[in-house]
């Protein structure tokens, strides 16, 4: 299984930034506080790599949703969470 692939995985979209992945990063969570989104998570990947003594190109995570989207079908089915947030 090649875990490194230049196209996305079905389901997923990958889109160009334009300049630094700080300033990416920082006009993602505007869009995200823009609309009215709750960040849950802000994970940086390279930063926990060096911490360990390795090295990893700038790659970072921001976990991001709505509750009132996502409490409704917790309710339902607590499995669900694993999909949240949607």
């Amino acid at each position: 299984m090649n875990l490194i692939t230049p196209t996305a995985p079905d389901g997923m979209v990958r889109l160009p930034a334009q300049g630094s992945v700080a300033d990416a990063w920082s006009r993602l969570e505007a869009a995200v506080a823009a609309c009215g989104l709750t960040v849950f998570a802000r994970i940086d990947f390279a930063a926990d790599a060096a911490a360990v003594g390795l090295t990893l190109r700038p790659t970072r995570l921001l976990v991001f949703g709505n509750p009132r989207a996502g409490t409704p079908l917790l309710t339902v089915a607590t499995t669900v969470g694993i999909d949240l947030p949607l």
